[in-house]
């Protein structure tokens, strides 16, 4: 099916359609999801109250952001801890 030379550089390996495919198509998915970017993501704050907090812990006031709809009481919460690191 290929020629020698070919061979010689894959002995184990053998080609058929189904298996070029297979290969193509996971290394095209790969290249087309590689180049990610990080970017800052800008929010527009209308209709948020949204601003730092301070929440009494332990006798510390722990500083917090929080964001959430204007005049909307009871609502889910969702709590991202961080650390920094530059502190540690």
């Amino acid at each position: 099916m290929l020629k020698p030379e070919v061979e010689s550089l894959v002995p184990s390996q053998s080609f058929d359609r189904r298996a070029f495919v297979k290969t193509a198509l996971g290394s095209a998915f790969a290249a087309a999801a590689l180049p990610v970017m990080a970017q800052a993501i800008k929010t527009d704050f209308a209709g948020l109250a949204a601003g730092e907090v301070t929440i009494p812990s332990g006798g510390f006031n722990m500083p917090a952001y929080r964001a959430q709809p204007e005049g909307k009481t009871n609502l889910p919460v969702v709590l991202v801890v961080r650390r920094d690191l530059r502190r540690a």
